[in-house]
């Protein structure tokens, strides 16, 4: 998030759809997210869930990444398999 452009509560608000957001909106999508938090917290935070299986949420879709991942590695395996068989 901090090589992101912007602030990434504000792009997600904004990709959502909700415009025009107040000043205390914006703060509780913040709180939320645990952007309101220092770095390090965050860091930590995301470290212990990676180190337990959690990837975290897709902020656009609100589902968990692995799960939104999980389709587009299956669709690249069944090609691969295939192809290496025949």
């Amino acid at each position: 998030m901090y090589i992101s452009l912007g602030d990434p509560a504000q792009v997600m608000l904004t990709e959502c759809g909700h415009l025009p957001y107040t000043g205390a909106f914006l703060a509780q999508t913040r709180a939320e997210l645990g952007l309101d938090k220092p770095f390090y917290i965050q860091y930590w935070k995301w470290l212990f869930g990676v180190l337990q299986g959690n990837f975290g949420k897709s902020y656009s879709l609100r589902i968990p990444v692995i799960q939104k991942d999980s389709a587009g590695i299956y669709s690249n395996i069944v090609p691969f398999i295939y192809g290496t068989v025949f």
